[in-house]
């Protein structure tokens, strides 16, 4: 219901139609823990506008649905499994889910896209939790009351492009970006390898 309360808020935007299916497939497909409802999903999108394949932010959002579809869960147990874990691994699945065709098409990510989305991500989302309803609000109410309701939204949108504009300003090195990936990428493997030993059954 919340889904599709959103595609209906920009029915004109592109990225609004690529995020309503890719979203509600990897809703669904992780209560039913499996990728098919994904491949569904994609599929119903590409039947109602097969243009969508030459999308690259369609592109983006499959691999992104795919990736927390099948990673999350995992990642969630190697990293612990308390409740920072269940906040950082979807966003760190999602980034390395869309890293190689991101890659291929714009260059390496910079590394501290990997801190920067950890502070922004949780905080994005709670403005748009907050924001819609709260907008609502003040639309009603005088500007003095409008501007103290709309303060806390005000302030997290401030520190998302206060976090944003901080990353993009510090410019490191491919070959320090490519390092620091691998060194995550080793980490999580190693993680889950702990895991998979931890939980594999005594013989």
């Amino acid at each position: 219901a919340a889904l599709g309360g959103f595609a209906l808020l920009p029915p004109a935007e592109p990225a609004g139609g690529r995020a309503g299916p890719a979203g509600a497939g990897t809703v669904i497909a992780a209560a039913l823990r499996g990728p098919t409802v994904v491949a569904v999903s994609v599929g119903a999108a590409l039947c109602v506008d097969p243009m969508l394949a030459h999308s690259v932010g369609f592109q983006l959002s499959c691999a992104a649905a795919l990736g927390l579809t099948l990673g999350t869960g995992p990642l969630t147990g190697a990293l612990g499994g308390g409740r920072l874990a269940r906040l950082a691994a979807p966003t760190l699945v999602a980034q390395l889910a869309t890293a190689p065709l991101s890659w291929t098409l714009f260059g390496v990510t910079p590394a501290i896209a990997i801190v920067a989305n950890r502070l922004a991500t949780p905080v994005a989302g709670a403005v748009m939790l907050v924001g819609l309803p709260a907008g609502l609000v003040a639309a009603a109410l005088p500007d003095a009351l409008a501007a103290l309701v709309m303060f806390p939204v005000a302030a997290m949108v401030r520190w998302v492009w206060w976090v944003a504009h901080a990353g993009a300003r510090l410019d490191t090195a491919v070959w320090v970006d490519l390092a620091c990936w691998a060194g995550v990428v080793a980490w999580i493997a190693a993680r889950l390898r702990t895991v998979h030993r931890r939980d594999a059954p005594l013989p």
